[in-house]
């Protein structure tokens, strides 16, 4: 197992892969199902759009990887590729977080450190400028805090053995805003990155 955590951007990844496995013959992998699960978290709110935002950006970052990704239950999808399905890696995306959680904090007061300037007549009649500390308050009002939150969890199954040949946790949280985009970027490209080489 690896683990990473990145606190500068609020990321924590758990991974493994099978070290017997060839990922750099992964050229097409087929996805199995990107399922939506119920979130734990108090107060979040799901992108409403989330499962279409992972595929698409799953599907971008496959792809600058020169991974092709076919879906196993896809219509229009030729009889040879339907076929080849059966002898490629399957893929589900486990998504845990695509969206936002808010906490209301009651208003506040905040003492801050400053330091302040003056004019005063020195002993020779004359103005000088003179720094002194001093505390400011400030009064905050209560209100909500928002913090955006990505959590997928990536499993891809050798359909040969029918086993896992890789496995990732990755959560990302980002303080103050309600946007994901790049959260969820970072989280794909983690996982094509990760698939198209051994090591």
């Amino acid at each position: 197992f690896l683990a990473l955590s990145l606190q500068s951007v609020g990321a924590e990844k758990v991974q493994w892969k099978d070290e017997n496995y060839n990922f750099e013959s992964v050229k097409v992998i087929a996805i199995q199902d990107i399922d939506i699960k119920e979130p734990s978290y108090e107060n979040f709110v799901f992108d409403n759009a989330a499962k279409d935002k992972v595929e698409v950006s799953l599907k971008q970052a496959l792809n600058d990887r020169h991974i092709r990704a076919l879906h196993t239950d896809v219509k229009d999808q030729t009889v040879a590729e339907l076929q080849a399905n059966k002898n490629m890696p399957r893929l589900t995306v486990n998504v845990h977080a695509l969206g936002s959680e808010w906490v209301w904090r009651e208003p506040w007061t905040e003492k801050r450190p400053v330091t302040r300037k003056i004019s005063v007549l020195n002993d020779e009649g004359k103005y000088t400028t003179v720094s002194y500390p001093d505390i400011e308050i400030i009064h905050h009002p209560g209100r909500k805090f928002w913090t955006a939150r990505v959590e997928l969890e990536f499993v891809l199954i050798d359909p040969k053995t029918d086993q896992a040949i890789y496995t990732s946790h990755d959560m990302r949280v980002l303080e103050g805003t309600t946007n994901t985009t790049d959260m969820l970027k970072r989280a794909t490209r983690g996982f094509a990155r990760d698939i198209s080489h051994n090591g």
